[in-house]
């Protein structure tokens, strides 16, 4: 049986004077999400580890969860060059960083409706998309046909909404579901240093963040707002009195 196989390769020759060889470097990312969940400070306090039937019965899903990949910010990256290559931008440390959880959703858009700025709606019919309204004003009396493409906008009698993928983007700046919440580092937090990583860390307290855990991201604080990345997973749904730790651990190789 014969094989046809498919060789490809890039190089430059000067008229077999001088070769010249194109080099390729890779740079590797990996980063893995944690969230340990206890049903209450108490519980975290003290240590508690449920089995699995009770896990499954107050948070839905494993008590431990370990998620890995994220995508890269573009805003996120150039805070990092702008740190490292100048005097300017805002540290990801433990005084300003942040975790951010979001839920990646938002209700159902509805005509003749007056939407405040940054108003998220998702279409009537689901689209993998949500909408934020970058104009306040008030919905027409039938709802805009809906971009699906990330950061086009749309006019919508007098409002004007952006559309955010609820896949993760490189171009996005924010979580982009209705509800949302960012927490600072834990004591200690962000460790850096050995292994080629750094580990940012938040505990979301018992009245934080209580609803769908979708989306995920880490930035540097409330008024630099540059994020790093972006991860979109769903890891249950936070109860009032829970708490929640994230962790993300982003490498380098």
């Amino acid at each position: 049986m014969n094989k046809e196989f498919q060789e490809k390769g890039i190089g430059i020759d000067n008229v077999a004077v001088n070769r010249k060889v194109l080099l390729l470097e890779r740079a590797f990312e990996k980063a893995v999400w944690k969230i340990d969940r206890w049903a209450s400070e108490a519980d975290r306090k003290a240590g508690k580890i449920y089995s699995k039937a009770e896990a499954l019965k107050l948070f839905g899903v494993p008590q431990f969860t370990s998620f890995e990949g994220n995508c890269l910010l573009n805003e996120g990256i150039n805070e990092l060059w702008t740190i490292l290559c100048s005097a300017s931008g805002t540290k990801f440390d433990n005084a300003t960083a942040q975790t951010g959880v979001g839920d990646n959703t938002g209700p159902v858009w509805a005509a003749s409706t007056a939407y405040a700025l940054g108003a998220v709606v998702t279409p009537t019919t689901a689209n993998n998309c949500v909408y934020e309204c970058t104009t306040a004003g008030t919905s027409g009396t039938a709802q805009p046909t809906w971009p699906t493409t990330e950061g086009t906008t749309v006019t919508d009698n007098t409002a004007v909404w952006t559309c955010h993928t609820q896949a993760a983007d490189a171009k996005q700046t924010n979580l982009i579901g209705a509800n949302k919440a960012f927490v600072g580092m834990m004591t200690s937090f962000p460790t850096y240093g050995t292994d080629q990583k750094a580990i940012w860390k938040s505990s979301y307290d018992g009245n934080t963040a209580n609803y769908a855990w979708n989306e995920f991201i880490v930035r540097n604080g409330a008024t630099a707002l540059k994020d790093i990345c972006r991860k979109v997973s769903a890891q249950g749904e936070k109860a009032l009195n829970q708490v929640w730790e994230l962790s993300i651990s982003i490498s380098l190789s």
